[in-house]
Formats: C-alpha cells, sequence, structure tokens
C-alpha cells in the first residue's frame, strides 16, 4: 500500500516574519506549530483582537491560516465560509483578495471540487503575474499542476512546469524549487517517465537536506524516492532509502507511516533477495 505523500510547503508571510506587532508575533508562533488542533487553539484566542485592529493584511493572513487549519482537520466547509467571507473586504486590495482566492483553490482542490478549483487557481495565477509578484505567481503554478495530476491532465502539468523553468529557473529559491521538484515528479510518473521523475526527487531531497524542513517531510522524500528505485527494480537502492524513511518515521512515532515504510521495505528486502 503507497504511502500517499503531501508536500506542503508553507511560507511564513513577510509581514509576520518581520514582527510587526506583538499580534503578528503571535500569529507567526501559532504558524510554526506542527499539530492542527494546537494551531487553531492558539489562532481561535487571537480573533477577537484580529477582528478589531484596522490591518486588513493581519485579517487575511490570519484567515488564511485558520483556514488551512481546519481544512487539514476536515473541515473544509467551515474554511471555505470564512475565506468567503472576508473576501468582500479585500475588494480595494487586488493582491489581498487573489491570496484569498488562491486559498479557496487550495480547500475546493483537497476536496476534489476540481472544477471550482481551477477557476480559482487559474485566477490566482495571472492575477499574481500581472502584479509582480514572483514567489505567489509560482506557488499558484505549482497547485495548478497538482489539479493537472488529479484530473489526468498530465501533459499539461508537464508543460506548464517546464515552461516555468525555461523562463524563470534563476529566479527561484530553494523552496520554490522543490516544491516545483515535487509537483513535475508526479507528473512525469504517470506518463512512464519514471527515471526523470526519480532525478527529480532525487534533486528535490538535495535541496530539503539543506533546509531547516520537518523530518517528517524528509522522510516523504525519500519513501519516494525508495518507490521510483522500486519501480525501476533496482531493489538495493530502494532497501536503502525506505530504510532511511523508515528510521525517521520510527522517530516521528507515527504509526501510518511506520507502518507503510516497514512494509514496503520488508517487500523490496524480499525482492533484493530472489
Amino acid at each position: 500500500m503507497a504511502r500517499i505523500v503531501f508536500c506542503f510547503l508553507f511560507w511564513i508571510n513577510a509581514s509576520l516574519a518581520a514582527g510587526q506587532s506583538p499580534l503578528h508575533s503571535q500569529l507567526a508562533r501559532a504558524q510554526s506549530l506542527h499539530n492542527n488542533l494546537e494551531r487553531i487553539s492558539l489562532i481561535r484566542s487571537l480573533e477577537t483582537q484580529i477582528n478589531q485592529s484596522d490591518d486588513l493584511d493581519l485579517q487575511v493572513d490570519f484567515v488564511i491560516l485558520l483556514a488551512n487549519s481546519l481544512d487539514n482537520t476536515g473541515k473544509a466547509d467551515e474554511a471555505q465560509r470564512i475565506l468567503e467571507k472576508i473576501l468582500p473586504k479585500t475588494n480595494n486590495s487586488p493582491l489581498l483578495r487573489t491570496k484569498i482566492k488562491h486559498r479557496l483553490g487550495k480547500v475546493l482542490y483537497n476536496n476534489h471540487h476540481y472544477n471550482a478549483s481551477e477557476v480559482y487557481l487559474s485566477n490566482a495565477l495571472d492575477t499574481f503575474k500581472k502584479l509582480g509578484h514572483f514567489e505567489l505567481h509560482t506557488r499558484a503554478l505549482s497547485d495548478l499542476a497538482n489539479l493537472y495530476h488529479n484530473t489526468g491532465r498530465y501533459y499539461e502539468g508537464i508543460n506548464l512546469i517546464t515552461h516555468h523553468f525555461d523562463e524563470y529557473e534563476s529566479q527561484l529559491t530553494p523552496l520554490l524549487l522543490a516544491s516545483l521538484y515535487h509537483s513535475i515528479a508526479r507528473l512525469l510518473e504517470q506518463v512512464d517517465q519514471i527515471k526523470l521523475a526519480l532525478m527529480y526527487k532525487i534533486k528535490k531531497f538535495e535541496i530539503e537536506a539543506k533546509l531547516e524542513i520537518s523530518e517528517s517531510k524528509k522522510a516523504g522524500t525519500l519513501y519516494a524516492i525508495a518507490v521510483s528505485y522500486s519501480d525501476i527494480g533496482n531493489y538495493e537502492k530502494s532497501v536503502e532509502y525506505f530504510k532511511l524513511a523508515y528510521e525517521i518515521d520510527k522517530r516521528s512515532a507515527d504509526l501510518s507511516y511506520i507502518g507503510h515504510s516497514l512494509a514496503q521495505l520488508s517487500y523490496n528486502t524480499y525482492k533484493l533477495g530472489q
């Protein structure tokens, strides 16, 4: 049973990182929490103060973070509701309005409403590009490529990312590159380009190894690399990478991931011995 690896690279909003006020600092602290329920609890405790503030940027950051956390805990309807509620307040700010639409597209995507999601993601992609926000533009592009993957439009997704590489690769940060490598690898696997997909997975892990990201994300990438080696029949390498993923999963105590890694490690060790 393959483990589905989600690559969610969540960049801290510049205003939060700058620590412009105690509320920004508290929201940034909430964003750093890995447990969604703990994060929601802290965010909710700030809700009254943030709603009473005149800082629309802060209010939008608050709603986006809360919506993401709710979506992660299966409360997609509530996430969609709070995003739609704040949308009219952003009519005079194209950037903030597009950030909300982008998040709406992601909530809809995560819950398999692909047609509606595509409308929001495509709009966000075009608007971020027009506004000159390269990082946000790239994030929206990666999300749209993932939607193409889930709707069977693999070559559209591959072309979308390839053209972005050709035009902007020198401007891409390590985090953005890792996200795009993840997306294009998933697409390439679907058109039987396993070795090329493997190359992008390895490049993604080389970036992650140098960054301060969670161990579980690194384990997910190692697991994905191992799956590709298994698919091409290189069981020596697949066992090596499944072992690395399994050791990290054991430290995380995530029983689901441990089970997946151990099952794959056992199967590939068996195949190696044949």
